[in-house]
């Protein structure tokens, strides 16, 4: 169905009436910017959504968005507490029943939230790498025994390097990272320290064979996959030893996505190893009409921003306007970068604009979502474009396809 665009939307707090039932959102900031929980005062029954699962929860997610408000989360667990629940209903796992039960629950878990970020601002205020506090930090006692805070959803070395470098940068205060030495370099040196290419293949077959290390077969697979990492990054995937590497590899994600409890690492580990295979095939999203009326134009010449192709516009110096609806926006590309000034005229130093685009912005949402081609929306009559047709053309072979 793709996706349903909301048609009511508050700040804080609204209510309403169903059947005779008294429902509250409450605006509460956790898993994502926007989340909410709903309170039924009537049936002292709190609906809580993602703000608490039976998990250590999920403070950064792998999938590569940004680390969570984890300050608002502890406050909207906080709020969720006020209203002292006899009922707590999470959109995942169990459901919860009385209040002394519900209160205590979700006390140890916005303490273990807040455990695990005051521990990460403080050893990184004492100079400890955020390697070593991601490897140390763990809960105190009373809280990593509490099952509710077992990392079967989110991880704590994963929330540790969220907030340290949400918080602080990337830069952990260990001088030799500020100048190491290029990625393939440093791998190439590590490789031949050891012996070759072949040694540490050797290594990594042995590490995966015998999995008799310290730390048992995932300790061996972890050092297995960094073997095969070093080798990539010094060459050793495209030379005549990539099939092996890539076989290791599978092997070595297989190891370790069977040994780990967190289904986010699993899932992650073992979908990369089909991936490896050619077993995994993407599939396009699902992108409704409804997903694309909503979409806002300035979003789209955003995202257009980062789709230009560098190599492919290094030598030019262009302009072209789009006129979409009753707006207009000068789209000007210089050596490798675009910018975009919405508005009657371009910033200083633009050249001439080659000639204009024109149509409604639905026909552009279309377009930009590779619903449409640009060339059959001219021919249909759903756009127009005055003066230069081949610039247009050059423009738009600049820019890298996606959905």
């Amino acid at each position: 169905m793709g996706f349903l665009v909301p048609t009511h939307t508050f700040t804080g707090k609204t209510s309403f009436e169903v059947g005779g039932v008294d429902f509250q959102l409450v605006e509460a900031h956790g898993e994502t910017h926007d989340h909410l929980f709903v309170w039924l005062p009537g049936k002292e029954a709190l609906l809580c959504a993602d703000l608490y699962y039976h998990s250590f929860p999920n403070l950064y997610s792998i999938r590569g968005s940004s680390p969570r408000p984890i300050r608002d989360w502890i406050r909207s667990l906080d709020a969720m507490r006020r209203l002292e629940p006899a009922f707590l209903l999470p959109s995942h796992t169990k459901p919860l029943k009385g209040k002394a039960l519900i209160n205590k629950q979700l006390t140890d878990y916005r303490d273990g939230i807040q455990w695990v970020y005051v521990a990460t601002i403080r050893g990184a205020n004492a100079g400890t790498s955020i390697d070593v506090l991601a490897e140390e930090i763990a809960l105190p006692p009373h809280l990593s025994g509490q099952e509710a805070l077992m990392e079967l959803y989110g991880q704590i070395d994963w929330s540790v390097r969220a907030v340290f470098t949400n918080e602080l940068g990337w830069f952990d205060g260990m001088a030799e990272a500020l100048y190491r030495l290029p990625v393939q370099e440093q791998a190439r040196r590590i490789v031949e320290t050891m012996g070759g290419i072949e040694v540490v293949l050797r290594k990594a077959e042995e590490a995966l064979r015998e999995g008799g290390g310290e730390g048992g077969k995932e300790a061996e697979a972890r050092w297995a996959m960094y073997l095969l990492r070093v080798v990539k990054e010094g060459g050793g995937e495209g030379g005549r030893e990539g099939g092996r590497v890539k076989a290791l590899e599978v092997e070595a994600l297989r190891l370790l996505g069977e040994s780990v409890i967190n289904t986010n690492g699993r899932g992650y580990l073992l979908e990369v190893a089909l991936e490896l295979e050619g077993k995994a095939p993407l599939s396009d999203p699902i992108v409704g009409p409804a997903f694309v009326e909503a979409i806002p134009i300035p979003l789209i010449f955003e995202v257009m921003v980062t789709r230009l192709n560098p190599e492919k516009s290094m030598d030019v110096h262009m302009c072209v306007v789009y006129a979409i609806g009753e707006k207009q926006y000068f789209v000007t590309i210089r050596r490798g970068v675009v910018e975009i000034e919405e508005g009657e005229k371009p910033l200083p130093g633009t050249p001439d604009p080659a000639g204009t685009f024109r149509t409604t912005e639905a026909v552009f949402r279309k377009i930009a979502l590779n619903k449409l081609n640009p060339a059959a929306a001219v021919a249909r009559g759903e756009a127009t474009i005055e003066g230069d047709l081949a610039a247009f053309v050059k423009m738009n072979l600049m820019f890298e396809k996606g959905a």
